[in-house]
């Protein structure tokens, strides 16, 4: 099974073109190994939450590459993850004799084509509690090494992940309590004073070595870097972990099934343990405890980021656990239950990659020849470096400047050979004030000499922008860094330069009028309407005890213009229990890098009468705040008067625009020098076929005869769900005249068609709106920009 299981990998490995492309994971699992060919160290030199150990195994992958170059071994990116995995694997089935041939084959099935769980995050740490387990059993026989040695391992996945160190030494401190707990129940307090340093002495000798590895690895630590201080390595990443629990939860992505077996296979578990628990030897039964107290710390980060890949990768001591139990217990009705709930398991998997592996694996000795021919394909490949980043965007970074991505391409830097400055691994890691001001304080010596590459927000998991999720290091870039030019590359980067004086925010308070408390909602009324590119909100937010439990969520931040809402965002509780500060942007997003201006004043603003704070939910196993307070706002305008909102509202969406059905919406300029216009889109939150023209006309006289201004067809599919798209064009001398904006597609079946937000009534008594030649009630959400 394991040579079954290298073959499965080998045939699994692909040329991984996902970072080529816009991608997270891609981008921290290369950095890692970056750092470390320019001695960097997790802990010492970094913070993030794989630490220097995993920095040599992802490293694995690169010494394969033909090439030696860390851009180049993306292909193998996985070779060493997999290797620590199946070796671990191998040692839990090795270093339990109890399992039998039967519970080893359905485990190794399992984590063959059940994809991601055959992870070395968890399977390190089931190595130590299995270890440790074996030494609390009753025999005497190398209890004391065997405890070392689950410190040692416990340690080990410490500087794997952090919190699989946490999760570690918390199993195995909870299962030496109910082991505690067993003997007192058997043999009585007396019996515990009388024999206190034996009873002991495993946990003391485990969790010695523990802390004593953990003091050593500060030693080396502090002795090789001028700028470490003992214990930043665990109190920065204590920091990190806490964090994350309030600041990355997102929506449980699981469907109905898939979450029906995940909490029905724990529920069948305790079923079948506590049925066969009296007739199992001590060994066993501490294993069969382990696991389950392993599987519960798991899921509970599988709460947190609850999206299908999170989930699945948390599952793997909770798959282990159920394999055996389903082999363990005789009765045949368990079993029956057992194996209907494993084929439900496997059915509901959400993704089949081991499955479909596991068939190319099976028509090899057909085609041998695939095989090789895959094998050349993977060792032939090379990361197209102007594919991930433009020989334009290159042209424009200074050969010796230190590169800082924001908010996660790391990648650019190593696609350019730069060295990347990110003292959090990547800044949306930097879940709290205290994080973020370390980070801003070690990235600012490097300031001088930094280009940083920007990307804009987008498909967020939680809906926080990144300049909300870090406020700190977003005022630190703003303040100190402006555009090299206007161009915007693979629609989604800027590059950013040192200012040559750092500016600050034009901030201005904003008085409110009256302030409405009730059922977890916070409504502000202004005293007038406000403009504003940014806002920025002081508060506070608290949690109840359960948060520790379940998923804690954000909140819900409106603007509001005549009872209408015209933007929603989600603020994170940065600081849990005092009050911190943050900045919402409320501008269009295509306009977002003008923000970055010479004079930071060309950004585009929004006008809002009110703002309302509420709590969300984020689905299954959601825990909103138990209370917050808003401490003050503050407005942010940096649009130097250029931009005109008109009609921000909208409650529902035009028809789906097709061939025959084309939308126009006509306004009057209240100022001269129009010079663009934006309509709100939406997609359906799928991708559309066809093109989609945008047609600015202005209406010559009251016969409907006019002129065309500009006019631009881009695809459908480029269309972004949910944002404003911005039309742009030469100025105008437009004041008091009437323009036409009309929007027609290509697309026949509604179904493949996009459509244009809209407030029904009537927001703008100075236009209105056709679809298909017939007046509509309501107007189109859209700005003008002067």
């Amino acid at each position: 099974m394991i040579v079954l299981s290298a073959f499965m990998f080998l045939m699994g490995l692909s040329k991984n073109q996902y970072c080529e492309l816009p991608d997270l994971d891609c981008s921290w699992r290369a950095d890692l190994q970056y750092k470390l060919d320019n001695n960097q160290l997790s802990g010492r030199d970094f913070i993030f939450t794989y630490g220097p150990v995993s920095q040599y195994i992802f490293s694995i992958g690169q010494a394969i590459t033909p090439t030696g170059s860390v851009a180049d071994s993306m292909p193998y990116i996985y070779v060493g993850p997999y290797i620590v995995a199946i070796l671990a694997l191998a040692c839990v089935l090795v270093l339990s004799p109890w399992i039998n041939w039967q519970g080893s084959l359905l485990t190794l099935t399992l984590f063959i084509i059940l994809d991601v769980i055959l992870n070395m995050r968890a399977l390190v740490s089931i190595v130590a509690l299995v270890i440790f387990s074996s030494a609390i059993n009753g025999s005497n026989r190398y209890i004391k090494l065997k405890s070392i040695i689950a410190g040692l391992v416990c340690f080990l996945a410490q500087t794997i992940t952090f919190d699989s160190g946490i999760f570690c030494a918390a199993a195995c401190t909870a299962l030496y309590a109910i082991h505690l707990f067993i003997y007192y129940k058997e043999n009585g307090l007396s019996q515990i004073k009388a024999h206190i340093i034996r009873i002991l002495m495993p946990y003391l000798l485990f969790i010695g070595t523990f802390i004593a590895l953990n003091i050593g690895i500060d030693i080396f630590y502090v002795a090789t870097s001028n700028n470490y201080s003992f214990f930043d390595y665990q109190f920065l990443n204590l920091q990190l972990v806490q964090a994350y629990n309030y600041t990355m939860g997102s929506s449980w992505e699981p469907d109905n099934l898939f979450t029906l077996v995940i909490f029905s296979i724990p529920v069948y578990c305790v079923f079948v343990l506590l049925s066969i628990f009296s007739g199992l030897d001590k060994e066993k039964r501490y294993a069969y405890i382990g696991l389950g107290i392993m599987s519960l710390l798991q899921l509970k980060g599988a709460l947190v980021r609850s999206d299908n890949g999170h989930v699945m990768i948390a599952l793997s001591p909770l798959i282990l656990l159920f394999a055996l139990l389903i082999v363990e217990n005789n009765k045949q009705h368990l079993r029956i239950i057992g194996s209907l709930l494993l084929i439900l398991l496997i059915g509901a998997w959400p993704n089949s990659a081991g499955i479909t592996t596991l068939r190319l694996v099976a028509e090899l000795p057909q085609n041998p020849a695939a095989l090789i021919k895959h094998i050349r394909d993977i060792r032939s490949y090379r990361l197209p470096v102007d594919t991930v980043v433009p020989s334009e965007l290159q042209a424009k970074i200074d050969r010796d400047s230190h590169i800082l991505n924001f908010p996660n391409e790391n990648i650019m830097a190593i696609a350019l050979g730069h060295q990347n400055i990110a003292p959090v691994l990547q800044p949306y890691s930097a879940h709290n004030s205290l994080l973020q001001s370390m980070y801003v304080h070690q990235a600012s010596a490097f300031k001088d000499t930094t280009n940083i590459i920007y990307g804009i927000d987008f498909g967020m998991p939680d809906q926080v922008d990144n300049i909300t999720r870090t406020p700190q290091i977003f005022e630190y870039i703003f303040n100190n860094f402006e555009r090299v030019d206007d161009s915007l590359y693979k629609k989604n980067y800027f590059l950013l330069k040192p200012r040559k004086q750092p500016i600050a925010f034009p901030t201005k308070a904003i008085s409110s009028a009256t302030e409405d408390s009730n059922n977890g909602r916070i409504t502000i009324n202004l005293k007038e309407p406000a403009t504003c590119t940014l806002v920025k909100v002081r508060m506070s937010v608290r949690y109840p005890l359960t948060s520790s439990l379940g998923r804690p969520t954000p909140l819900s931040i409106k603007l509001r213009l005549k009872g209408g809402d015209i933007l929603e965002r989600r603020i994170p509780a940065i600081d849990v229990g005092k009050e911190f500060a943050t900045y919402v942007y409320v501008g269009n997003a295509a306009d977002f890098p003008s923000m970055f201006a010479h004079n930071g004043k060309n950004a585009d603003a929004q006008i809002f009468d009110s703002i309302q704070f509420s709590t969300t939910s984020l689905g299954f196993m959601s825990v909103p705040p138990s209370s917050f307070q808003v401490g003050g706002i503050d407005c942010i305008d940096l649009s130097d008067g250029k931009t005109s909102v008109n009609q921000s509202l909208s409650n529902t969406t035009a028809k789906p625009i097709v061939a025959d059905n084309p939308v126009q919406q006509d306004f009057i300029a209240t100022q001269d020098n129009l010079q663009g216009v934006s309509i709100r889109l939406a997609t359906y939150n799928r991708t559309n076929s066809g093109t989609v023209t945008f047609t600015l006309s202005e209406n010559l006289d009251a016969t409907g005869k006019q002129s065309v201004i500009t006019s631009q067809t881009v695809k459908a599919s480029a269309i972004v769900d949910n944002a404003y798209f911005l039309l742009s064009f030469d100025k105008q001398p437009s004041k008091g005249k009437r323009y036409t904006i009309s929007i027609s597609a290509t697309a026949t079946a509604s179904n493949k068609a996009i459509t244009a937000w809209m407030q029904s009534g009537n927001p703008y008594p100075s236009g209105k709106l056709l679809q298909g030649g017939q007046e509509v009630d309501g107007d189109l959400t859209f700005k003008l920009k002067y």
